[in-house]
């Protein structure tokens, strides 16, 4: 497993622990339905949401140089391709390790409001990623992946590192790329009643 995978999997087991003691400390809002029920509202899931709306709104090329830009973020000397004679990648760049070997890896982005990417979105990749001499594949959607294309994604020489849509918004996060935490203090008025 690549160094920067490693790297990655340990950040979101930091975050997923963060995560879950700031959700034990906090308190859910909650709201009334119309039958009078009480519905509890997860804050975290309102923002995630609102954010994965917007990225499948986005101009398509805005996307694109948006995720190459997230890959540079993380370390990946990263290219925007030209917008058309690609071959459908969308990105060429190279990951170099602390153990000073250097990867060739290229991008393809598919910004999905409805539909899974499919097995042979993936097969059609790994095609282009030998055919551009590359080491590795970065597949990045604002969907998910269908078993197929995941099983896909792990055979042949080429290995294909696939991001959803849900890993896309921890990455942005992480990144601190148009997404960032604020602090609200919340005074517990029944602790400080007058009565």
């Amino acid at each position: 497993m690549p160094v920067w995978e490693e790297t990655k999997a340990k950040k979101r087991k930091q975050k997923k622990a963060a995560k879950q003691a700031a959700q034990e400390e906090t308190s859910v809002n909650a709201d009334v339905t119309s039958d009078g029920e009480m519905t509890e509202i997860d804050e975290d899931e309102v923002w995630r949401k609102e954010l994965l709306r917007k990225l499948q709104n986005m101009n398509p090329y805005k996307f694109e140089e948006l995720v190459v830009n997230l890959l540079r973020k993380i370390g990946i000397e990263m290219a925007l391709t030209p917008k058309s004679g690609d071959s459908g990648i969308d990105g060429i760049g190279y990951l170099r390790t602390p153990e000073l070997l250097t990867y060739k890896v290229v991008l393809q982005t598919k910004r999905f409001a409805k539909g899974q990417v499919t097995g042979p979105d993936i097969s059609n990749f790994a095609g282009t990623i030998s055919g551009n001499n590359a080491d590795r594949g970065i597949f990045v959607t604002t969907s998910t992946y269908t078993k197929d294309a995941v099983n896909r994604s792990r055979q042949g020489a080429n290995l294909i590192t696939l991001i959803n849509g849900e890993e896309l918004i921890d990455l942005l996060f992480e990144q601190q790329m148009g997404v960032r935490e604020k602090t609200i203090v919340v005074i517990d008025d029944q602790l400080f009643s007058e009565n």
